[in-house]
């Protein structure tokens, strides 16, 4: 029998061996560091809750 397991990082199912199988990952942006090309070419940076958060050009 497989039993689901989440937390504030996964979430998945975990087999009678006690083997976890990730079906999700809950990760800001800044934790997975999607972003880091747009950040070090200064296009954008991270809010306090680790979201990307682009500049926008000004016409």
């Amino acid at each position: 029998m497989r039993t689901w397991y989440q937390d504030d990082y996964v979430g998945g199912f975990i087999d009678e061996n006690g083997n976890f199988d990730v079906c999700e990952e809950y990760l800001s942006d800044a934790d997975s560091d999607k972003y880091a090309v747009e950040v070090q070419n200064h296009d954008g940076y991270y809010d306090a809750n680790g979201k990307y958060v682009a500049f926008v050009e000004e016409r």
